[in-house]
């Protein structure tokens, strides 16, 4: 309903303008133009609250993850246990539906009588046209004229103007505004002809006269002589011709433009989306900032990370053999740091493959080192810390190891990676029609030359959910591979997609990615 309101309220706009500063110009074409375009505009442009405009955020904000597909028509039904009573829109809706059925017929049997009357007694002493079609009455004087002037509207398709005028207003049939909009461009249609056909204005304004006594009007016909505009016609036909720079004024549908089209994007529904994640962002942003502002100190050993590595490597009793196929002996040991310095809640973050008492003997270690507290803004706060170390093929622990441990990368970045999967993914649309929710959790590997692999589907809502991921996905193209200490390696990732349909208009959210080293052993 809300598009119906704006595109009459629009309308009533441009036909304002018609009425106050076009009417009386003697551009009879360029009005008839202007008529027809305002009712193209103004049922057009408001069109644009319906257009799903959140992809265009992606200009705005380069970590968004969530996309929009395209609006389909989606058949609402009742939630369970909710009223079958009608509700007021319910009720409007039918109203308005029953008024555009109705006139749509009587436009019909409109157009039937019009055709009918090319043959019958009702065009007796009456000369008109229809589309390509001319009745003159065989006793009609000055038929020449007639023709000529039947003709104009005959070749520049008046009847085409008013049918389309006549469809839009049986849709509409709630606003009065279109009886004054079809007189006014039927009269500009007779103002059209007129000119072609006065050569001699003041016999053809007493020939208008003479023909107009007596003659009934149909709005659908184009009558020689309509007696409803007959004083406007004639004073038009004398009226001195318009100054050129008078056309300026058409300029004005412009602004008209610009503020209808501002009242439509008012109305959409994705631009508000994007406006309130781009003001949650910008509150992101600001609590983001004001947390990198406070003086953070990472938890470090006390005598200092270097002094403590090396007491590690010196007191580390290696409990068993490394395997010499082994092509990455690397552990790593993560844990919490309380504000006290006391370590706790160990964690093997790598390294599994050396067993519980390669892990048994880091954390022997740790317990007995000293570590101060994480600080910020000069106060201790609860952290977690970390060592990092590697075996050489003796078996040894390798002194000042520096890891390069490279990820791998999709052209262009993960972010834009993950934006091309929002846009390209499509929502299932049976699963949009049952306004479900639901997650698609997918899982690949990027081989050592930056290749896709190994999609396995994990988890989907709707049977093929998952393969319409693999699909995006492998469509992408290679990726940037992985590199471990100057080899190449292959890793292997989890992506989550989150699908919800709260409205019956499919929302994909790309969940957080990750990922996991496939180590060689």
């Amino acid at each position: 309903m809300t598009y119906l309101i704006l595109a009459n309220l629009s309308l009533g706009l441009f036909f304002g303008i018609y009425v106050f500063v076009l009417k009386r110009l003697t551009f009879f074409q360029w009005n008839r133009i202007y008529l027809l375009s305002a009712i193209a505009i103004s049922f057009a442009i408001p069109l644009l609250q319906f257009v799903d405009l959140s992809h265009h955020k992606d200009v705005y904000q380069p970590l968004a993850i969530i996309d929009f597909v395209e609006m389909e028509s989606v058949t609402v039904t009742n939630v369970a246990g909710s009223s079958n009573s009608w509700l007021v829109m319910d009720w409007i809706r039918f109203v308005y539906t029953a008024g555009a059925g109705l006139m749509l017929l009587w436009l019909g049997i409109r157009l039937y009588r019009v055709f009918n009357a090319f043959g019958g007694n009702a065009t007796e002493g009456r000369s008109f046209s229809f589309f390509n079609r001319v009745f003159i009455p065989d006793e009609t004087k000055h038929s020449d004229v007639i023709v000529a002037h039947e003709q104009v509207h005959i070749k520049q398709g008046h009847s085409y103007d008013i049918l389309f005028v006549e469809v839009v207003r049986a849709l509409n049939w709630f606003n009065p505004i279109f009886y004054f909009y079809l007189k006014e461009l039927k009269f500009q249609h007779e103002c059209i002809a007129d000119k072609v056909c006065s050569e001699d204005k003041v016999e053809y304004a007493e020939l208008l006269v003479a023909k107009a006594m007596g003659i009934s009007h149909n709005v659908l016909m184009h009558e020689f002589s309509n007696q409803s505009f007959l004083k406007q016609r004639i004073m038009m036909l004398f009226k001195n011709k318009s100054k050129k720079e008078n056309r300026i004024k058409y300029l004005l549908i412009l602004p008209m433009i610009l503020i209808v089209s501002g009242v439509a994007l008012a109305f959409n529904n994705s631009i508000k989306n994007v406006i309130d994640a781009q003001m949650q962002q910008l509150e992101n942003i600001d609590i983001s900032v004001s947390s990198r502002q406070k003086n953070h100190v990472r938890p470090e050993p006390e005598k200092g990370r270097g002094a403590f590595m090396r007491w590690f490597i010196q007191n580390y009793e290696v409990p068993g053999a490394i395997d010499p196929a082994d092509k990455d002996p690397f552990m790593s040991v993560r844990f919490n740091v309380s504000q006290t310095g006391k370590l706790s809640d160990f964690q093997l973050a790598e390294g599994k493959q050396f067993g519980k008492p390669f892990f048994d003997e880091a954390v022997r270690l740790l317990l007995q080192s000293k570590w101060k507290p994480a600080e910020e803004d000069g106060k201790t706060v609860d952290s977690k810390g970390w060592i990092d170390f590697k075996f050489d093929a003796a078996g040894k622990i390798i002194e000042n190891h520096t890891r390069v441990d490279v990820s791998p990368e999709p052209k262009g970045g993960l972010n834009e990676w993950k934006k091309y999967i929002g846009k390209s993914y499509h929502f299932p649309q049976e699963f949009a029609d049952q306004k479900g929710s639901g997650e698609v959790v997918i899982s690949f590997t990027v081989g050592k030359n930056g290749e896709i692999k190994d999609l396995k589907t994990l988890k989907e809502p709707v049977t093929g959910a998952g393969k319409k991921m693999h699909d995006v996905i492998l469509k992408f193209g290679a990726w940037k591979p992985g590199i471990l200490d100057g080899q190449a390696v292959e890793y292997r990732y989890q992506l989550p997609l989150k699908l919800s349909s709260p409205d019956g208009d499919g929302v994909i959210t790309v969940g957080q990615l990750t990922s996991s080293r496939i180590k060689e052993l």
